[in-house]
């Protein structure tokens, strides 16, 4: 979901219902809050909302996106335009800190800021053949690659896999890395809009490493919900 995340270091705060909890922040979060720019806050609640507070803004204290906020899993996406809409343009008077908030008991696990993805467009794609899968919440299933997804899967590619899960979650795993079990967007797809996920070469190399031949032979699909994925293919992102 996010591109170019900004780590919000130290957001692991708890409180109960309509209670908030928060951080002041730092200069690099501030930085990244520009037109464009998405908070994604990863929470768990008790009924499932999530937002944010601006307690010391000039407008106000301000809650932002109540309501509001995009639900996806276990992540919360509040938009840099909905900040404005509430606190004005100018971010020098938002104030310093920033909080979480629920509507019942909460966990914030962690905050990012990012840009938020769109879907790329893709040059000669590379179907992944028999790649139709289904699966509960938390479970994989996949395929062992054939040779021209292997091929395929160089700097500048992007997977992009047809699905649909019941929270819009999608990401990939590779279990037989060398690196290790790895799953590879699950902290945000480059992009997953409930039907269309995208996962970069780059996020992949992230994760396993710049050589592909250690990769594992196999890739699956995985949500935080019940999934099921219609197709795959490798291309060239543009």
């Amino acid at each position: 979901m996010l591109k170019n995340a900004v780590e919000f270091p130290g957001f692991a705060k708890s409180a109960s219902a309509w209670a908030q909890d928060g951080l002041e922040m730092p200069q690099e979060i501030i930085d990244a809050l520009v037109p464009g720019s998405v908070v994604e806050v990863n929470f768990e609640s008790a009924d499932g909302s999530m937002w944010i507070v601006l307690p010391d803004a000039a407008a106000g204290w301000s809650r932002v996106a109540q309501g509001e906020a995009t639900i996806i899993g276990d992540k919360a996406y509040i938009t840099y335009e909905q900040i404005v809409a509430v606190c004005g343009e100018d971010k020098a008077t938002w104030g310093a800190r920033m909080q979480c908030e629920a509507a019942s008991d909460w966990s914030v696990y962690s905050v990012r800021v990012g840009q938020k993805g769109e879907l790329m467009g893709v040059v000669n794609p590379v179907a992944f053949a028999g790649f139709d899968k289904s699966g509960s919440a938390w479970g994989q299933d996949g395929l062992e690659m054939p040779q021209e997804i292997i091929d395929a899967l160089v700097p500048g590619a992007v997977v992009t896999i047809s699905y649909e899960s019941a929270d819009g979650t999608m990401w990939i795993v590779m279990p037989d890395s060398a690196a290790g079990w790895m799953r590879v967007g699950n902290d945000g797809a480059d992009v997953a809009t409930g039907s269309v996920a995208q996962i970069t070469y780059e996020q992949i190399a992230a994760a396993c490493g710049e050589d592909k031949a250690t990769w594992g032979a196999r890739m699956q699909c995985e949500a935080a919900s019940d999934w099921h994925v219609y197709s795959v293919t490798v291309g060239q992102g543009f």
